[in-house]
């Protein structure tokens, strides 16, 4: 470890310690998001059941599902594993990140210190691998909202009769056809 290489590893560590920071802190944000919206929903429809059974009525079915996801905390927090999960591994990578940034001012703060070659082989691994990690959350959030937006998209699939089927192939073959003209 150099003076220099002391520098340049203590600006790549806060550059992704700060973006380590806003991930874990959005990421267990949107978690406690989904658990109070799922605790609000759960609440609001046990007080229409109440409401419903004080006035003699039948209590809507969905109303009586959200009161059981209610009742089963488990339900609502694998909800939201994905954002715990990443939130608990930024969390890690974070600390993990502070961990080295305190040895290297450790080391840098030590009246003339030895080279350690070994601190400065452990923190470029360490960079490495939060920056590899940075990259890699991005594409992985990014291939999930694109599978999580097809199967939302089709969701809305209504499946064809046979004679239904024939007609758009029909349909589609003229298509080809006038297209090819």
């Amino acid at each position: 470890m150099s003076d220099d290489y002391a520098a340049l590893i203590t600006t790549v560590i806060l550059a992704v310690l700060l973006i380590g920071t806003v991930q874990t802190y959005t990421l267990l944000r949107a978690w406690v998001n989904s658990q109070v919206e799922a605790v609000r929903r759960g609440v609001d429809a046990h007080n229409r059941v109440a409401a419903a059974v004080k006035d003699g009525r039948e209590p809507n079915d969905e109303d009586l599902q959200e009161v059981v996801k209610l009742r089963r905390p488990h339900h609502v927090v694998l909800q939201a594993w994905p954002a715990v999960l990443a939130g608990a591994v930024w969390l890690g990578v974070c600390a993990t990140l502070v961990g080295m940034q305190i040895r290297v001012l450790q080391w840098a703060g030590t009246h003339e210190p030895a080279t350690n070659p070994a601190l400065a082989e452990k923190a470029f691994y360490v960079c490495s691998a939060a920056i590899v990690l940075l990259v890699a959350e991005g594409l992985v959030r990014t291939l999930a909202r694109g599978i999580s937006g097809i199967r939302q998209a089709t969701q809305s699939y209504e499946a064809l009769d046979p004679q239904e089927r024939a007609g758009t192939l029909t349909a589609i073959a003229e298509y080809a056809r006038r297209r090819a003209q």
